[in-house]
């Protein structure tokens, strides 16, 4: 039987997927809070912090709406280039949009999440790029 909510809004299913999707995700041990980043790769908040504004790590809020953010640990050790130039594509998106990007695996990518890709420096960064030209433009023709 169809809710009565999604009788009226038919993207009603969609949004409880994406947001149990973050919810779990941001719960997730290997996104690390501003602390434990911190901790990890030796660098002080502030500087993290500025890697962030420079669009040269990524941060997920709390879906719950605290405003405390975590950084989700792989990036840490990717090349800064090869990560530099995927967040600079994604910078208008929908932070929660970059993270399923980045960490779903793509046939394109020979089963490898284009995280994974990125941190594989034997794999061609153009592949990541052009996989990510084709999501952002069916992002932006999807209405």
């Amino acid at each position: 039987m169809t809710d009565a909510l999604e009788t009226f809004d038919p993207l009603a299913r969609a949004r409880g997927r994406g947001r149990r999707y973050a919810v779990e995700e941001y719960a997730e041990s290997r996104n690390l809070t501003l602390s434990r980043a911190s901790d990890l790769i030796r660098l002080s908040p502030e500087a993290i912090r500025a890697l962030h504004v420079a669009n040269q790590l990524y941060r997920l809020p709390d879906p719950s709406g605290t405003g405390v953010w975590r950084y989700p640990q792989w990036q840490f050790n990717a090349q800064p280039l090869r990560l530099a130039c995927l967040l600079q594509m994604f910078a208008e998106s929908n932070r929660w949009a970059l993270h399923s990007f980045m960490m779903g695996r793509r046939e394109a990518l020979d089963g490898k999440s284009p995280a994974e890709a990125i941190l594989d420096e034997a794999t061609d960064i153009q592949l990541v790029v052009n996989l990510a030209l084709m999501v952002l433009q069916g992002e932006q023709g999807a209405i």
